[in-house]
């Protein structure tokens, strides 16, 4: 069963989400599976300004299959797009084959404009990824793939977004959440979606999720969404600072 990502102060955007398609959105992000734990998680940001885009949160390129995989749909993102990619990961299709079969079958037979990352476990518990950036999808585009992660982006200053997100991924030991947060801080910089290059900031939203294979639909292990933040303050910031947060909040509740 796959659980799309809901904060309940968002729900009617949730709803209204329902058959939107919207304009470019500039997204740089990661998907991630740990075979050793199996928890699923994705961390992103964009200049994409929410409140322009009715019933478009923060995490709405996002599903996540507890114990399954992740799908990310971004750039020209539309919801039939992905509420279809969901449903092939629920019938057992890869990820090189559910990318296939989006490209074949786009909602409005225009797959160029979009980027898709996904990442999932066979049955047999290993790890298999499948990337796609389209050629309409927005210069600076392009992504990179290991064998449990996916990094894409679009509307990018230049390749050092997707070079510093891939090398602080695998460079940090940690968590799968750890890692998550280490590369979206690879992306810490002014511009890193080029529209955000006049407000001196890389993004104006962010979100960090990750997934135990046993979480439902109403707790995630990790939920962080950054919707919003003042003029020049940079989302990335915001999304550490409630990050350390989570993390003294359970490491205090394990000593207990």
């Amino acid at each position: 069963m796959v659980f799309k990502i809901m904060n309940f102060r968002f729900i009617f955007g949730v709803l209204s989400l329902l058959s939107v398609s919207l304009a470019a959105q500039g997204t740089f992000s990661i998907a991630a599976v740990d075979p050793v734990t199996r928890e699923v998680g994705a961390a992103g940001a964009s200049c994409t300004n929410l409140s322009e885009n009715p019933g478009l949160e923060a995490d709405s390129m996002l599903w996540l299959h507890p114990g399954r995989g992740v799908i990310m749909t971004q750039a020209f993102y539309h919801s039939t797009n992905q509420e279809n990619a969901s449903k092939k990961m629920d019938e057992g299709m890869s990820p090189d084959q559910i990318i296939r079969w989006l490209l074949a079958n786009d909602v409005s037979n225009d797959p160029s404009t979009r980027q898709y990352g996904i990442v999932d476990f066979d049955a047999a518990n290993h790890p298999r990824s499948s990337v796609f950036t389209g050629d309409n999808s927005g210069d600076m585009k392009g992504h990179r793939r290991g064998s449990y992660y996916v990094i894409q982006g679009n509307t990018l200053l230049n390749e050092m977004v997707l070079d510093n997100m891939e090398n602080n991924f695998n460079s940090t030991q940690g968590s799968l959440a750890d890692k998550l947060m280490a590369a979206m801080q690879g992306a810490h910089f002014a511009g890193a979606d080029r529209r955000c290059s006049s407000k001196g900031v890389s993004s104006l939203f962010s979100f960090l999720v990750v997934a135990r294979p046993d979480d439902t639909e109403e707790y995630y292990h990790v939920d962080l969404v950054i919707e919003s933040v003042p003029a020049g303050v940079d989302p990335i910031n915001e999304l550490q600072v409630q990050f350390d947060g989570w993390k003294s909040s359970v490491f205090g509740k394990q000593m207990h």
